[in-house]
């Protein structure tokens, strides 16, 4: 009798453990980090601030923002980079996106002026739409995980210039 009771109580213990090990692993999924684009548009659009879609739009770019730099006291976007032929390197930008004549410079200047208590009026970056309809290319690299950061512009440059865009990148546009 106190062997079967010894058991039941191993055996719950041992589930116990068991629950308590499956519920704290970490399942290795996929990652998720969203894909790079590459992308020309009809101007010369690097510095300014683009759209997330028809409705959203960023607004609180400031310049403590890990996505924000200074070049010769120029502020600069850092998830986008020049590569050759016109084409740009882009971590945040989809091909549903406007661009507006305000530049990074503009909207850091006017968040930081204000403090944390707010940030660029949404309505007024719509408002500022200059193009809706900015790209003649655009391509999209959604392998999990990346092929490519922002970083390797020589590999891709490379890849521009061997003509395999569409090797590495979905053409959507």
């Amino acid at each position: 009798m106190k062997t079967l009771e010894n058991l039941q109580k191993v055996s719950i213990v041992l589930m116990l453990f068991l629950l308590m090990i499956d519920s704290s692993c970490i399942k290795k999924e996929e990652v998720t980090t969203p894909g790079l684009n590459i992308y020309k548009t009809k101007g010369d659009y690097f510095l300014y601030v683009n759209t997330w879609g028809k409705k959203n739009a960023p607004t609180t770019y400031r310049a403590n923002d890990a996505r924000i730099g200074n070049l010769d006291t120029d502020t600069i976007y850092m998830g986008r980079k020049i590569l050759i032929s016109g084409y740009i390197l882009s971590a945040e930008n989809s091909v549903d996106d406007y661009f507006t004549n305000i530049t990074f410079t503009e909207m850091v200047k006017y968040n930081d002026s204000l403090g944390l208590s707010a940030s660029f009026p949404r309505d007024s970056v719509f408002k500022r739409v200059i193009d809706e309809n900015p790209y003649i290319e655009f391509y999209h690299d959604d392998y999990h995980p990346r092929r490519f950061e922002l970083k390797d512009t020589a590999k891709i440059n490379q890849i521009i210039r061997d003509g395999e865009l569409e090797k590495y990148f979905k053409r959507l546009k």
